[in-house]
């Protein structure tokens, strides 16, 4: 079971992504919702959900600021940043968090689905960490920071608890070795991991800039 909050002001917003992760996650996800950053905070602590979808613009305190004082207390959780604003500085600010991806809205399920089964590997390596004897604390290094992301959907499965009969995720890149999907630091050789690189090495170049998303997608063409 994957308990998922969903933190975006907007009603519609949260039972729209609600019903998508019913659709493809069925039973194997628990949904949660908040409608400000306050809440979002309240929520992670109450619930100990290990996977927030979280929306930018919100009211009061904003999902950036919420974000940081989640990571604080849960820095293993991984965290979706979700927005309609197109700005260069929230992408930066996401990298710093460590968050798992920053996906502009609207987002179809192409985008969102992907995201969301690696979001599940990286659940399921940290409880596997979790009852290793060594144990698993700090495990969650996510896309955007690890492997540079920005760019949308990333590839990947999720196997052992919550998985479905061993049948493979959608998505799932069928070429790719079960060693490296156990691996949180060994990224599939595909055109994601090598986009993903190529960003993360222009936001380390640029990251004092005023640039925009539009400017790092031409610099990636």
């Amino acid at each position: 079971m994957y308990r998922v909050l969903i933190a975006d002001d907007e009603e519609i917003e949260r039972l729209s992504f609600s019903r998508k992760l019913k659709k493809y996650f069925g039973e194997s996800c628990e949904v949660f919702h908040a409608e400000n950053g306050m809440q979002a905070i309240l929520a992670v602590d109450k619930n100990d959900t290990p996977i927030v979808i979280m929306d930018i613009g919100m009211p009061g305190m904003n999902g950036v600021e919420a974000a940081e004082w989640i990571r604080k207390s849960h820095p293993d959780c991984v965290i979706i940043f979700l927005t309609a604003y197109d700005d260069f500085s929230y992408a930066k600010r996401a990298v710093s968090l460590h968050a798992l991806e920053y996906l502009l809205k609207p987002c179809d399920d192409e985008e969102l689905i992907p995201v969301m089964e690696e979001a599940m590997r990286q659940v399921d390596l940290c409880r596997r960490k979790a009852e290793s004897p060594a144990g698993g604390a700090g495990f969650a290094r996510s896309g955007l920071a690890a492997a540079g992301g920005g760019g949308r959907g990333r590839e990947g499965g999720r196997d052992g608890e919550g998985g479905r009969d061993g049948e493979g995720i959608r998505g799932t890149d069928a070429g790719t070795s079960r060693d490296a999907k156990d691996d949180p630091d060994q990224e599939p050789e595909n055109g994601y991991s090598r986009v993903a690189a190529a960003i993360r090495a222009y936001v380390r170049e640029n990251y004092s800039r005023d640039i925009s998303m539009p400017d790092a997608a031409r610099a990636m063409t």
